[in-house]
């Protein structure tokens, strides 16, 4: 679900170190309160934040 909602594949060596594990990386960004930067561009402004919440 997480690499739909992303956009993006669940490991990416391509990536910083610590965005290269897809859950780590959305994990670090609830903790941050960032959740809403996870979501991949091309769905932003289509998924209300209220689905975000968990």
């Amino acid at each position: 679900m997480l690499e739909g909602l992303c956009g993006r594949p669940a490991v990416d060596i391509g990536l910083e170190e610590e965005q290269q594990r897809l859950a780590q990386w959305a994990r670090n960004n609830v903790k941050k309160g960032t959740l809403d930067q996870i979501v991949d561009e091309n769905l932003r402004g289509e998924i209300s934040s209220e689905c975000l919440k968990l």
